[in-house]
C-alpha cells in the first residue's frame, strides 16, 4: 500500500492523569453527500447540556475539530452517504491516528462498536479478529487538552473503505487537523470566513480537499 505521510497510533490507554470526573464530551457525524463532499454534524455537550446543530466554536467546514475542555471523550459515527455507498472504518489500519509522534501522547484509549445503536464500546486490540478489525462504523477515543495559550493544530487521519462496484473495499484516508489548544470563536470565525473567499477565488476544489486516495495494487 502507497503511504504519502507516517501514521502513529495513538495511546493504548487514556492519556496521562485523566480525570473522568471532568471529562466533557462530543460525537461527530460524518455525512458523504455527493454535491458538497464530506462533512460533520456535531452533538456537543456543553456544561451538561446537549446541543444538536452546527458549533462553528468546535468544528470547520474542513473537518477540524477542537478540543474545548481539557479532558474530552470523542465519538465520531460515518453517519449518511449516497445510497449507492457503502462505507466502514478500516480493517487494516487504526480508524484514528496522529501524524507526529510527538503529538500522540495527547491521544488515547482507541473503542469501537458496530453502529450508533450499539451499546458497548470495545477496546481497539480486542476488536482486532485474525490481524483485522471487525467491520464498525463507530469509534471514540480520549482527547488530552495541550497547554499554552497559543492555538495549536494536531494533523490526524481518518482511515475508512468505501466499497466499490467489483466487491473490493478502496481505502481511503481523510485528512484533517484537531484544534489543540482550541482557537477563540472570533479567531476561528475569521479563519473560516478566509477559507471560505479562498474557496471561491479559486473555484473551490484544491482548497477544501478533504482525503488522498492510497490504492492497493
Amino acid at each position: 500500500m502507497r503511504r504519502y505521510f507516517n501514521q502513529r497510533q495513538i495511546k493504548l490507554d487514556r492519556p496521562s492523569h485523566w480525570n473522568e470526573k471532568k471529562e466533557k464530551s462530543i460525537k461527530l457525524f460524518v455525512n458523504m453527500d455527493s454535491d458538497i463532499g464530506i462533512t460533520y454534524e456535531t452533538e456537543t455537550e456543553v456544561t451538561g447540556t446537549t446541543a444538536q446543530e452546527d458549533q462553528n466554536d468546535y468544528v470547520t467546514d474542513a473537518l477540524d475539530f477542537a478540543i474545548w475542555a481539557k479532558y474530552m471523550r470523542v465519538e465520531i459515527y460515518l453517519n449518511r452517504a449516497p445510497a449507492n455507498i457503502e462505507w466502514r472504518w478500516s480493517r487494516k489500519l487504526d480508524a484514528f491516528t496522529t501524524k507526529d509522534s510527538s503529538r500522540h501522547w495527547y491521544y488515547g484509549d482507541l473503542h469501537y462498536k458496530t453502529d450508533n445503536d450499539d451499546k458497548t464500546w470495545v477496546k481497539a486490540r480486542k476488536w482486532l479478529r485474525d490481524d483485522l478489525y471487525k467491520e464498525s462504523k463507530a469509534i471514540m477515543f480520549r482527547a488530552k487538552q495541550a497547554g499554552g495559550s497559543k492555538p495549536g493544530y494536531h494533523a490526524y487521519s481518518l482511515n475508512i473503505e468505501i466499497k466499490q462496484s467489483d466487491g473490493r473495499w478502496l481505502p481511503i484516508t481523510i485528512d484533517p487537523d484537531v484544534r489543540n489548544p482550541p482557537t477563540t470563536p472570533d479567531l476561528l470565525t475569521e479563519t473560516i470566513n478566509a477559507m471560505i473567499e479562498s474557496r471561491e477565488d479559486k473555484g473551490g476544489l484544491q482548497e477544501f480537499m478533504l482525503f488522498d486516495q492510497s490504492i492497493e495494487a
